[in-house]
């Protein structure tokens, strides 16, 4: 399919309002950071991070985890918030919670903070797997 817009360069956005302006000036403060966060959550999906790891954990392990999961990205503020602690950004070492698996009425969700790096994002699913596992057994 051929584009219908040809050597674009530039992309423009037009605000016209206050908070249109302010968004502007956050995303440009924070492109890259936004960026990475958007191809990270792109990769995980792409690559079937935690397909490959539940997958491996029934034939390597022999459990089986028949319950529908999801796996959702969250920043470190929404993950901390949904665990019912209150996040206090800091300078130097930050402990907080990274990921968690949530009971819902439809199985389980896993949220996994934004950023976390494959060895990260993998060893988290294996660990929240577990408890799953755990839960139903």
């Amino acid at each position: 399919m051929e584009s219908i817009i040809k050597n674009v360069d530039f992309i423009y956005i037009v605000e016209d309002s206050e908070l249109d302006l302010g968004f502007l000036v956050s995303i440009d403060r924070n492109i890259v950071r936004l960026i990475e966060i958007i191809c990270d959550y792109l990769v995980y999906f792409e690559e079937k991070y935690y397909e490959n790891t539940h997958s491996n954990m029934e034939t390597f392990f022999g459990i089986q985890i028949n319950v529908p999961i999801k796996v959702r990205m969250a920043d470190a503020k929404k993950i901390v918030k949904l665990c019912g602690y209150k996040f206090k950004p800091t300078t130097g070492f930050n402990a907080h919670v990274l990921a968690f698996a949530k009971k819902n009425s439809n199985g389980y969700t896993i949220y996994v903070g934004n950023g976390s790096p494959k060895i990260a994002a993998v060893a988290i699913f294996v660990h929240e797997l577990t408890h799953i596992w755990q839960f139903r057994n």
